[in-house]
């Protein structure tokens, strides 16, 4: 048969059924985001609890990027809550704390709390730890939040909101190994011991959710420490075995945040097992930001390892953003950390794109394809059980077949074969202004594209896709025949 002596013709289409098994015809619209977490977060909610004088986050360069004037966000402008409510053409979400009443939480709210833990303060004290810090744990948020729902809904009606709203579930843990970290009053052996008891934490919050009728749950992991001003100048080592050699990250606080995440990833599966109807996507904000202290150049991160604000001492973190004596580099957004422990609004950006659009993405993305998946492979087992007469074939079928019958050569393709997107405008993946609208553009060869306007085929994609449909029914038709007898 011609089409299984091409090999390239077989990849190509093994690949381009890879894309369209994993990858959804729409993503949800989502009318409110509910977030939960600590300082990386924050809109305001610590600022609103200990006020403006207090803080040096109510002073001046906080927020002079975007806003022009301090609004409780750690960070010289955006945060990532903030360029995710963008990309669902949200308002920024309001700082729970600021409300009024439950007019002000129409889009949602923002529970997170600057210095927050996934702990409770009871369990640092157990331990020995001083608390010098608020009491605004993952189970306090939760429980903000169980507050207000009553007041934007009936309880009759509570499927209404809490089916068509995003949750943010952090990030949130990291505080719970910054305190004692930074107390320097424990090993990182006794410190590592809280990591499962962190992730209990966040799973109890996410199952408590989901009780309460949540439908789909962001949850990202910890950011890669080791790469964090402030833990660089208190962590400094002579042994050059400690670093990375080619992001100069301090390679065991790393391994630490791969530990913790490595734990709530395992647990989110758990989790997806025993609650079959919500989507709970991991994600993976760690490499999202590694991005930048591998690949600082490419990105526009001149200083990936300084904080933008604070001193001039190693990593320019010794005096604390804000307070006297400290100063701000001219340009912020070419700096990774903002104050030696929070990000620049630009890397935010690049936190939020990768967990939108980039790589990152297609994590989360293919977690509901699978799970899409799942069920529709469950039911059609089901129909085959009531028509055995009938040969119900679903397209993972089709993909399993390439394996059973076709020897797939690894020829040299053509890059360009594996761009996704043609008629658009030039942005990540080609697909920030659709097909038609006024600056896009046509790539000039749409034969070698698999995407035509980033959601839709090009007429060559369609053609191999049906070629191998009509081509291999036979053969899977047979294949379901002698299962069927059998």
């Amino acid at each position: 048969m011609a089409f299984c002596k091409n090999g390239h013709l077989s990849l190509l289409l093994l690949n381009l059924l890879i894309l369209i098994l994993n990858t959804p015809q729409a993503i949800g619209c989502y009318t409110r985001i509910f977030s939960f977490g600590d300082s990386l977060i924050d809109t305001g909610n610590l600022l609103h609890a200990v006020g403006n004088a207090h803080h040096p986050v109510g002073r001046l360069p906080y927020g002079e990027t975007f806003f022009g004037h301090p609004t409780g966000r750690f960070s010289n402008g955006r945060v990532v809550i903030d360029f995710i409510a963008e990309a669902f053409e949200l308002p920024f979400l309001p700082p729970y704390l600021a409300g009024r009443g439950p007019e002000d939480f129409e889009h949602g709210a923002n529970f997170a709390v600057g210095g927050a833990t996934a702990l409770n303060n009871s369990f640092f004290a157990a331990k020995g730890m001083e608390v010098t810090w608020t009491d605004y744990s993952l189970s306090t948020q939760l429980q903000w939040f169980k507050n207000l729902l009553p007041l934007l809904s009936n309880e009759s009606d509570y499927s209404g909101i809490m089916d068509t709203s995003l949750f943010m579930v952090g990030e949130i843990g990291g505080n719970d190994y910054n305190h004692p970290f930074f107390s320097g009053r424990l090993t990182t052996d006794e410190v590592r011991s809280f990591v499962p008891f962190v992730i209990d934490a966040i799973a109890s919050a996410i199952h408590d959710l989901i009780k309460l009728g949540a439908k789909t749950l962001v949850v990202p992991g910890n950011l890669p420490n080791g790469c964090v001003p402030m833990y660089l100048s208190m962590f400094r080592s002579q042994n050059d075995e400690d670093y990375d050699p080619q992001t100069r990250c301090i390679k065991w606080i790393n391994e630490f945040s791969e530990y913790h995440n490595k734990l709530l990833v395992e647990k989110l599966h758990t989790l997806r097992e025993l609650h079959p109807d919500a989507s709970i996507i991991y994600a993976d904000y760690y490499g999202a930001l590694m991005n930048i202290f591998q690949f600082p150049d490419q990105l526009g991160f001149d200083e990936p390892l300084l904080a933008c604000c604070g001193s001039h001492c190693p990593y320019n973190c010794s005096i604390h953003c804000g307070n006297e004596g400290s100063t701000v580099c001219t340009e912020p957004s070419t700096y990774a950390s903002w104050d030696g422990l929070h990000l620049t609004e630009a890397a935010y950006k690049v936190v939020a794109n990768g967990v939108l659009r980039g790589p990152v993405c297609l994590n989360w993305v293919n977690e509901l394809s699978e799970r899409h998946n799942k069920l529709l492979v469950e039911k059609l087992h089901a129909l085959r059980n009531l028509h055995p007469h009938a040969t119900i074939i679903d397209l993972r079928r089709l993909l399993q077949s390439f394996h059973e019958y076709l020897p797939i050569p690894a020829p040299n393709l053509d890059s360009t074969i594996l761009l996704l997107h043609a008629a658009e405008a030039i942005a990540p993946s080609d697909c920030s202004i659709c097909g038609g609208n006024e600056g896009s553009k046509v790539c000039p060869e749409p034969s070698r594209y698999i995407s035509w306007d980033g959601m839709h085929l090009t007429e060559a994609a369609n053609k191999v896709v049906a070629e191998g449909v009509i081509l291999f029914l036979p053969s899977l038709t047979r294949a379901h025949t002698l299962h069927s007898s059998a």
